[in-house]
C-alpha cells in the first residue's frame, strides 16, 4: 500500500494515523511548515553569547529582544549564502548543536550510572546517572536513526523531618545503672570462683541402660538369676577406671580416623606417624602397621617424613624407631637412626628427652638408666630399649639390644634391658643375668653390678652382694696391663698399643663395682678405683708427654727428621722421609688412646668425688701433678678438681673447700662448659637465678654442650615448688 507523504520534507511516514509530520514538523494536511533557524544561526548564537540581548540599567530588555538578528549585523554571511544545514540534507538527521549538548548514555552500568532507560527509535537499553534523568540524552546506538530523546523523570524524594532529639536524662539515671552493673559484676565473679563442695550430695539411684535389665535385677530369686547375676557384672566392669580408659581410648582413635580425611597432603606424613603412634599405644599393632606402611610408601623428602639434621631430627627418630621395632622393622629402625646421627651432645639430649617423655616421668634432673658412671655410650640405641621397656615391651626390647653390631652400643643396650627389668620384676634376677649371657667378661662384671645396685635400693642387701661378689669374681682374672710410658723417638714408633674398649669398659666395671661398694659401706671402695684408673692407663701414655711431642713436630720437624736418623741409622733420604711419615702417623693414634685416658679418668674420678672420697679424689690429682714429664697428667686442672672444691663445701667443710678452689684458680678453664655448669648450680643453690642464667648463657652453643643441664636445673626448681623461680629462669636463658 501507499504511505504517507509530507508535502514539504517529500519524506515517508510510517504511522497513517499522524498528524504532524515526525522529521519535519509540518502539517500532512496541508499547511505551511514551521520556519526552522538555520542551523548556522544557532551555531552563531550560541558560539556568541555577547550578541544576545540582555537587560539595561534600567531592567528593561532592547526594542529588539526575542527577535534574530540578521546575518550581516553579527558578522556571518548572508542568508542566501549559507550552506545547507544537516537537517535539510539528511531527513533523519538532528541538529548538531543539540546533540552536542546531550548527555551520552553508557552501554553497561558504571559509577553513578545505574539508571536504566530505553531509546524509543532503536530500543537500545543504557544507564544514565540520577542527574540525567529528566534531560536530553544520546543513545549509545551509533547507529540509531534518531539518537536524541528526553530520559524519564525519576519520582521525588519525600522528605521526611527528623524527629526532634531525645531530651537529656536526668544524671541520677546513670549513677543508678552503673551501680547496678558494678553489683551484678561483683556477684556474678563471686559465684564464678571455685570455692568447692560444702557437702557432699547423695549419690543418685542406679538406672540401668538396658531397660530389660531393671526387670533382670528385680526379678525373684531362682526364675532370672543368672541373667541377674550378669546384669550386675557388667554393671559394675562398665564402672572400673580400666573400662573408662577404653572408652575414652576408643573415642580417641575413633576421632583420628575422622580429621585424618581433613589433612592437607603436605601433613599427611606426620599425621600417619602420630596416628601410628597412638595405635601403638592403645595395643593395636595391626593398625599401627598399616599407617606405617603407608607411611614407608609415601614418596617424602627423607624416610618417614623426618627432618633431614638437628637434634629434632635426632629426636624425631629417637621416637619413631621403637615403633618399628614393634611392627617387626628392626632394621628400618637401626638404618633410620644411622641416617639421623647428630653430635655427642645433641644425641645425649635428644635420647634423654624422649626417655622421660615415655616413662612419664617428666624429670632430666636424675640419675636415668644407664648413666650412673658419665654419659652414655650409645645414647640413641639405649633411648630405644628404655623406651620400649617403658612400654612394657620386654621381649622387643632384648630382641633390639641382643641384635645391635656395635659391641659397646649392645653391652649398654643389653645392660640397660637388664637393670630396668629387675626393677620392674624383683624375682627376676636370673632372667637379667640370663640377658648377658654372650656378652664380654668385662661387660658381664659391668652388669653384675648394676643389678647390686638395684638390689640394694630394692632393700635386698644379701642379694646385692651376693651380685657384688660374682661381679668381682668375674672381673679379677682381667689383670690390667702395665701403664704406657714412653721413652726416646725409636719407642713411640715401636709401641703396641692395647685395644682401647676393652680396657674402657673393664675400668668402667671396677667403678661400678666402687659405688656398690660405696652404698654399702665397703672399706675396698678406693681399691676399686685405683683398679679402673690401672686399666685406664694401659690404653695410652699421659697427656703432657703427649702434647710435648706434638709441638715438637709441629714446631721443628727437621730436628725429628735428624732424630729419626740417628736412632734407626737411617742412610738414604728416602727412608728418612718414609720414617717421618710413619712417626706422624703413630703420633696421631697415640694422641687418640692418651684422649679416650684422660676422658675416662675425668668420669671415673668424678665418679669417685659423687661417691663421698672426696679426700683420696684430692690427694690422687695432686699426686699426679708432681709427676715427672714422662707420666705428668694435668687432672687436676680439669673440672674434677673445681667438683672435689664443690662437694668439700656441700658437705659442710667449707674451708677446705674454699682451700682447694684458691689452689686450682689459675689453672682451670673458667669457660669449660663442665666448669660453668658446676658454677651455675652453686650460683642457683644460692637463689641467684640471674647470676645462674647469666652463666650458662655465657657458653650456651647450638651443639647442646649445656641444653640438657639447663633443662635439669629448671626440672630441680620445679621438683622444689619452685615454678615462679623456674619459669623466670627459663625466660632469661
Amino acid at each position: 500500500m501507499d504511505l504517507p507523504t509530507c508535502p514539504a520534507c517529500k519524506q515517508s511516514v510510517l504511522d497513517d494515523d499522524a498528524v504532524d509530520c515526525p522529521f519535519c514538523g509540518a502539517p500532512l494536511k496541508g499547511g505551511a511548515a514551521p520556519a526552522r533557524p538555520a542551523p548556522a544561526a544557532k551555531a552563531a548564537a550560541a558560539k556568541s553569547p555577547s550578541d544576545r540581548p540582555g537587560p539595561t540599567k534600567g531592567g528593561s530588555s532592547t526594542a529588539t529582544a526575542g527577535k534574530p538578528s540578521s546575518p550581516a549585523a553579527r558578522g556571518g554571511r548572508p542568508a542566501e549564502e549559507a550552506p545547507a544545514a544537516t537537517a535539510e540534507d539528511d531527513p533523519f538527521g538532528v541538529d548538531p548543536s543539540a546533540a552536542a549538548n546531550a548527555i551520552p548514555v553508557s552501554r553497561q552500568p558504571g559509577a553513578g550510572k545505574t539508571i536504566e532507560v530505553s531509546c524509543p527509535m532503536c530500543e537500545t537499553k543504557g544507564y544514565i546517572s540520577p542527574k540525567a534523568s529528566g534531560k536530553q540524552v544520546k543513545c549509545c546506538n551509533p547507529q540509531c536513526m534518531v539518537p536524541l530523546f528526553t530520559a524519564p523523570d525519576l519520582e521525588k524524594k519525600v522528605v521526611v523531618a527528623a524527629p526532634p532529639p531525645p531530651k537529656k536524662k536526668l544524671p541520677w539515671m546513670y549513677v543508678g545503672l552503673g551501680v547496678a552493673v558494678v553489683a551484678i559484676a561483683g556477684v556474678s565473679i563471686y559465684y564464678m570462683q571455685d570455692h568447692g563442695p560444702t557437702e557432699l550430695p547423695p549419690l543418685a539411684p542406679y538406672v540401668p541402660q538396658n531397660p530389660g535389665a531393671e526387670n533382670d535385677l528385680l526379678a525373684p530369686p531362682g526364675g532370672n538369676k543368672k541373667a541377674a547375676d550378669a546384669a550386675e557384672v557388667k554393671r559394675t566392669e562398665a564402672q572400673t577406671p580400666e573400662a573408662a580408659r577404653d572408652a575414652i581410648v576408643k573415642q580417641a582413635l575413633a576421632r583420628i580416623l575422622e580429621v585424618g580425611a581433613n589433612i592437607p597432603p603436605q601433613r599427611k606424613p606426620t599425621w600417619r606417624r602420630l596416628a601410628a603412634t597412638a595405635y601403638f599405644y592403645a595395643d593395636d599393632q595391626k593398625l599401627a602397621d598399616e599407617q606405617l606402611k603407608l607411611l614407608e610408601r609415601a614418596s617424602n623428602q627423607s624416610p618417614w617424613e623426618l627432618p633431614v639434621r638437628g637434634r629434632f631430627a635426632t629426636e624425631a627418630s629417637v621416637a619413631l624407631a621403637p615403633l618399628l621395632v614393634v611392627t617387626g622393622k628392626a632394621d628400618a629402625a637401626r638404618a633410620l637412626l644411622a641416617k639421623h646421627r647428630s653430635e655427642a651432645p645433641l644425641e645425649q639430649l635428644a635420647a634423654a628427652v624422649r626417655i622421660v617423655i615415655q616413662d612419664n616421668s617428666f624429670n632430666l634432673d636424675t640419675a636415668l638408666t644407664g648413666r650412673s658412671l658419665g654419659e652414655w655410650q650409645a645414647p640413641l640405641e639405649t633411648a630405644v630399649t628404655l623406651i620400649l621397656t617403658a612400654h612394657g615391651r620386654w621381649n622387643e626390647a632384648a630382641a633390639w639390644a641382643g641384635q645391635i653390631a656395635d659391641p659397646v652400643a649392645k653391652a649398654e643396650s643389653v645392660i640397660a634391658w637388664s637393670e630396668s627389668f629387675l626393677r620392674h620384676d624383683s624375682a627376676g634376677v636370673d632372667q637379667a643375668i640370663a640377658a648377658g649371657k654372650d656378652l664380654a667378661p668385662e661387660d658381664q662384671a659391668r652388669l653384675l653390678a648394676r643389678l647390686a645396685a638395684v638390689r640394694f635400693a630394692q632393700g635386698d642387701k644379701s642379694a646385692s652382694a651376693e651380685l657384688l661378689k660374682r661381679a668381682r669374681e668375674t672381673l679379677n682374672p682381667l689383670a690390667p696391663p702395665g701403664p704406657v710410658i714412653v721413652e726416646g723417638i725409636k719407642p713411640l714408633l715401636d709401641l703396641k698399643q692395647e685395644p682401647a674398649v676393652p680396657l674402657k669398659q673393664k675400668a668402667l666395671a671396677a667403678a661400678e663395682i666402687a659405688g656398690v661398694q660405696a652404698q654399702m659401706g665397703d672399706a675396698g671402695v678406693w681399691d676399686s678405683i685405683l683398679l679402673s684408673l690401672r686399666y685406664l692407663s694401659g690404653i695410652g701414655p699421659a697427656i703432657t708427654p703427649t702434647q710435648a711431642r706434638r709441638r715438637q713436630v709441629d714446631g721443628d720437624s727437621g730436628a725429628v727428621s735428624a732424630e729419626l736418623k740417628k736412632a734407626m741409622a737411617l742412610k738414604k733420604q728416602d727412608e728418612e722421609r718414609r720414617a717421618l711419615t710413619q712417626y706422624k702417623q703413630k703420633l696421631r693414634d697415640v694422641e687418640a688412646a692418651a684422649a679416650i685416658r684422660f676422658q675416662a679418668e675425668v668420669h671415673v674420678l668424678e665418679a669417685a668425688a659423687n661417691f663421698g672420697l672426696l679426700d683420696q679424689v684430692w690427694d690422687l690429682l695432686d699426686s699426679y701433678d708432681r709427676r715427672g714429664p714422662k707420666e705428668h697428667q694435668p687432672l687436676i686442672a680439669s673440672p674434677v678438681s673445681f667438683l672435689v672444691a664443690e662437694r668439700f663445701i656441700d658437705a659442710g667443710n667449707a674451708k677446705k673447700g674454699e682451700q682447694i678452689a684458691t689452689a686450682v684458680e689459675s689453672r682451670i678453664d673458667h669457660a669449660d662448659p663442665e666448669v660453668v655448669k658446676l658454677a651455675a648450680e652453686r650460683e642457683l643453690k644460692g637463689g641467684n637465678v640471674t647470676r645462674c642464667a647469666a652463666r650458662l648463657n655465657a657458653v650456651i652453643t647450638p651443639n647442646g654442650h649445656v641444653h640438657q643441664w639447663v633443662l635439669r636445673l629448671a626440672d630441680r626448681l620445679v621438683n622444689a615448688g619452685k615454678i615462679g623461680e623456674a619459669i623466670d629462669f627459663c625466660n632469661q636463658i
